[in-house]
C-alpha cells in the first residue's frame, strides 16, 4: 500500500502539473484498478482521459479493469468490448474481455 501510495502522489503530481495529459490520468487510473485502491478517483481520472482521447482502446479497457475491480462484470464486459471496437487488431484487449468474462474478481 506505501508503495501504491507514493507512485499515486507521483502521478498526482504530474497530473497537476500537466493537467491536460490524458497518459498520466489513465496511468493513475490503472494503477489504482490493478491495486484495488482509490477506485473512485481512478474512475474520474479515467474519465477525463477518456473526455481528451474518447476512442483511446487502452483507456477504454482501464475502465473495464477499474469496473472489475468493483465486482461489477457486466460494466466491466461493456466497456471491454468498447476498447474491442476502438481497436479489433489488439490481441491483449480480447484476452481481457475473456478474463472480464470469466475470471474470479480480484480481492
Amino acid at each position: 500500500d506505501a508503495w501504491f501510495e507514493e507512485s499515486w502522489q507521483a502521478l498526482m503530481k504530474n497530473r497537476t502539473r500537466f493537467p491536460l495529459d490524458d497518459n498520466v490520468r489513465n496511468s493513475a487510473a490503472w494503477l489504482a484498478a490493478r491495486a484495488l485502491l482509490r477506485l473512485d478517483e481512478a474512475e474520474k481520472e479515467s474519465m477525463e482521459a477518456l473526455r481528451l482521447r474518447p476512442h483511446q482502446a487502452a483507456y477504454l479497457d482501464t475502465m473495464a479493469e477499474i469496473q472489475f475491480a468493483r465486482g461489477n462484470r457486466e460494466k466491466a464486459v461493456e466497456w471491454s468490448e468498447k476498447a474491442i471496437t476502438a481497436d479489433s487488431r489488439a490481441t491483449p484487449l480480447r484476452e481481457q474481455y475473456f478474463r472480464f468474462r470469466k475470471e474470479p474478481f480480484p480481492r
